[in-house]
């Protein structure tokens, strides 16, 4: 049996990299379904709890940064998850200023 060229690798890696993803997308909606958040939320969350958990919680900015949102989006997320009670200790850390 012959070794695999790299570009074929390289192919092979892309190709389980993009199922790898789409599967993930879908967990991601269904988690946010099933906890009536929406994907958006959803997604600050997950970049949150992944900072949260490196031990390098987010500043706002950096929240900001990532989605890709206004400041005043981030504001909003923070408000509606605190008040929801999704990320009380957590967002407290991203804005700093609660």
């Amino acid at each position: 049996m012959t070794k695999p060229s790299r570009e074929e690798l390289e192919r092979l890696v892309t190709a389980d990299m993009r199922a790898i993803t789409a599967r993930s997308d879908r967990i991601g909606r269904a988690f946010a379904r099933k906890h009536g958040v929406s994907y958006s939320d959803f997604q600050a969350l997950l970049q949150v709890f992944v900072a949260e958990t490196a031990g390098s919680p987010l500043t706002a900015r950096e929240l900001s940064h990532r989605m890709e949102v206004s400041g005043s989006a981030i504001t909003y997320f923070v408000d509606r998850m605190t008040a929801s009670g999704m990320c009380a200790a957590m967002c407290i850390r991203v804005t700093g200023a609660r």
